[in-house]
């Protein structure tokens, strides 16, 4: 288990290339949803566009509030991986208590499902 390991650098937005195509009805249909759910997933297969895509569609909505976060091995672990979440959320929310992380360090189970169910 990885203790207290946080890269700036997972929750940095890509840059978009120079040439891309903008996905206009596919932002429309994002908006809409967004509009109803707190959350939307887009998933499709290794080299469909879906970074390209979301990173756009971010920064075209600047009024979004949005929590990217580049995933791999390492975030297999939940200490790590809630530690980003929450790191995350006091960028977009400054009032966001950081005391949570202790309850994530702490590496215990139920402090671990505590910290979820508030998080979600």
């Amino acid at each position: 288990m990885i203790k207290n390991v946080f890269f700036k650098s997972k929750l940095k937005i890509p840059q978009l290339p120079e040439n891309i195509i903008h996905k206009n009805k596919l932002s429309q249909k994002i908006h809409s949803s967004l509009n109803k759910k707190k959350l939307v997933i887009v998933n499709a297969s290794s080299g469909y566009g879906k970074t390209t895509f979301v990173t756009d569609y971010i920064l075209k909505d600047n009024k979004a509030k949005f929590l990217w976060y580049s995933i791999n091995e390492i975030d297999n672990d939940p200490i790590v991986f809630l530690t980003h979440i929450v790191r995350g959320l006091k960028d977009i929310f400054p009032e966001f208590n950081l005391d949570i992380i202790n309850l994530i360090l702490s590496n215990n189970i139920e402090n671990i499902i505590t910290t979820i169910t508030a998080l979600i």
